[in-house]
């Protein structure tokens, strides 16, 4: 009975995964080639700021709640536990042709508020399928990612700054200690 017991432990610890994002080369808002993660948690886990939609009316709002998120962690760094948060929209099947004017556009929105090589579109032909490999849902929320140094999805928050989320933010934050 124990060994089969043990048996099925090892099956599960095998089984069990943790979720992380797919590779994706973009460049950052100073124009710079970025390699998304990797190249945001090289000095350790970060917060990923996303904006996924499927839509742009709702990725505006989403971006909206995420610039919200930015601003409180400006007025109260301490709430970061000194991790970097990285701002990265999330859009599908853009021609080639308006990248460069989106990049710019969104880049303008973040200025002043997050260093520019710390914000990064990711255009990619599939949300859903993004999303799905994250183990992120795809919904009308904005999200608030926790990635550890290796890549590993911690955990993950869903729409704007309140207490509610604040205080599922430091939880999820203590997850690493």
């Amino acid at each position: 009975m124990k060994k089969n017991v043990m048996m099925i432990i090892l099956l599960l610890s095998y089984m069990a995964y943790a979720a992380t994002f797919p590779q994706e080369k973009t460049q950052n808002a100073e124009g710079d080639e970025f390699i998304f993660p990797q190249d945001a948690i090289q000095e350790g886990p970060a917060l990923f700021a996303l904006a996924m939609s499927t839509n742009r009316k709702n990725g505006e709002v989403q971006q909206a709640e995420l610039i919200a998120w930015q601003e409180y962690f400006n007025a109260h760094e301490e709430r970061t536990y000194q991790l970097k948060v990285y701002h990265f929209p999330v859009l599908a099947s853009i021609p080639f042709f308006v990248k460069g004017a989106i990049r710019k556009g969104i880049g303008k929105s973040y200025e002043n508020l997050v260093p520019k090589e710390r914000v990064a579109i990711l255009f990619i032909s599939d949300v859903e399928n993004f999303a799905d490999q994250a183990g992120i849902p795809l919904d009308e929320q904005s999200t608030l990612v926790l990635v550890k140094e290796q890549g590993e999805i911690a955990g993950y928050i869903k729409g704007p700054p309140t207490e509610e989320n604040l205080d599922a933010l430091q939880k999820l934050i203590w997850t690493l200690q």
